[in-house]
């Protein structure tokens, strides 16, 4: 079961990166998204970061399920947040890196990515 979460979380994290695709192929064509949007590169980031981390959502599945649910939850809220920061700077363009919340989950989405990171490498040599 845990195996199928971390799959699946890479699926729809991949479907996610196929649909920011049409506002970044859009956005240069659209008044309206340069104004919602002002932070082009930025969606390009997060869109790119979606791509890997969903890739290694599939591709770690069956190994990161042999950790158990809290490698789990480490290793998807990190690999989504980390792809999703780059999204909130997108739309803000980058107003909010200064801000406390902002700094506050990136150093959960950075924290989360590194323990799960190493939890891995020990599962690997234990």
């Amino acid at each position: 079961m845990l195996e199928w979460i971390v799959e699946t979380s890479g699926l729809i994290q991949l479907t996610f990166a196929v649909l920011l695709g049409w506002p970044i192929y859009l956005h240069r064509q659209s008044a309206f998204l340069q104004r919602v949007i002002p932070g082009r590169a930025r969606l390009l980031q997060s869109h790119i970061d979606d791509i890997f981390m969903g890739i290694l959502h599939i591709v770690l599945a069956g190994y990161v399920a042999k950790g158990g649910p809290i490698l789990v939850g480490l290793f998807t809220f990190g690999s989504w947040m980390n792809a999703q920061i780059f999204l909130f700077l997108a739309f803000t363009n980058d107003a909010c890196a200064s801000r406390a919340w902002f700094r506050i989950v990136t150093l959960l989405s950075f924290t989360s990515l590194t323990v799960a990171y190493l939890w891995l490498l020990l599962l690997q040599f234990a």
